[in-house]
């Protein structure tokens, strides 16, 4: 997509020489066209990424019908159907990003996708960290031969507190790095300084928002160091291996796709925008399938 650039003399200039622009006899530089600083709704890796997140969702908002539905089957208790049904509704929170990105920086997309996305997130993969938890916490207790009970409540307290810590954060980030949209002269190449549109940055936004990556980071490798030593569980607690898997390919994609979000495709919105998309869809879409796709097939 294209903007504009246009010439013109200041109102406050005495210069009366050559206001005209260069085509019609002036000195004025002809009007230009460049890259628009931010995506367009109307760009077509929008479209492709809006049908694929829709499709998603549906599929999420599907089984978690099929979760209440199947909530007594052994295989859906045995798997907790309370955080079953929270990661089907973290899937859906996690897309919602994908809607809000695109378009003019406004007040709502410069602040609103990060605080989505963190709570989706914590949704999603705090509730798979949590069961990865108690199977781990099971595990040594066989091993050591002690007991060991984790009720769902204590679980519920335990996200209630991931929940907390993400709001608090937020709401510091808020506060401090205040996320608007304001106007910024950059340097284009042949044209010179141009104001442009963008969501407000600087050190402090980016301290905050590294310390919460490197936060979910170490969540992450946490629990692929759980889901690693309970992936050869019994039948009964089937979804060991999945978590497995799931904690893994999350921790490929923020090691990769995150950071290629910011240097490489920093500066190429719809490239940003795509390697973001594909890395929310990704990760939740695969998460979403082996562990509730199991239990409802099971």
């Amino acid at each position: 997509m294209q903007r504009k650039v246009t010439f013109s003399w200041t109102e406050s200039t005495n210069c009366t020489i050559g206001r005209l622009p260069a085509v019609d006899g002036g000195v004025l530089p002809a009007d230009r066209s460049i890259k628009c600083e931010y995506l367009q709704r109307g760009d077509p890796v929008v479209y492709v990424m809006y049908s694929l997140a829709g499709i998603a969702m549906l599929s999420f908002i599907v089984a978690l019908a099929l979760l209440v539905r199947l909530r007594h089957e052994p295989a859906v208790r045995r798997g907790q159907p309370l955080f079953l049904s929270l990661m089907a509704v973290g899937g859906v929170v996690s897309l919602v990003p994908i809607f809000l990105i695109p378009g003019k920086p406004t007040g709502t997309s410069c602040f609103a996708p990060t605080v989505v996305v963190v709570f989706g997130f914590t949704l999603t993969f705090g509730c798979l960290l949590l069961k990865t938890y108690r199977i781990y916490q099971l595990l040594e207790a066989a091993r050591l031969m002690h007991n060991f009970a984790l009720t769902t409540k204590s679980m519920a307290w335990r996200l209630c507190l991931l929940l907390l810590i993400d709001a608090v954060v937020l709401v510091v980030w808020g506060l401090i790095a205040r996320p608007r949209p304001t106007v910024v002269l950059r340097d284009v190449s042949g044209v010179g300084l141009v104001a442009m549109q963008s969501c407000t940055d600087g050190m402090v936004s980016d301290v905050f928002l590294a310390g919460v990556y490197l936060y979910k980071l170490a969540l992450t490798l946490v629990m692929c160091y759980m889901a690693f030593h309970t992936r050869n569980m019994s039948a009964d607690y089937s979804e060991g291996k999945f978590m497995f898997i799931s904690s893994h390919e999350l921790l490929l994609c923020s090691l990769i796709i995150v950071p290629l979000t910011h240097t490489v495709a920093a500066n190429w919105p719809g490239a940003k925008y795509g390697l973001q998309s594909v890395g929310l869809l990704l990760v939740t879409s695969v998460c979403i399938l082996l562990t509730l796709g199991t239990k409802i097939r099971l």
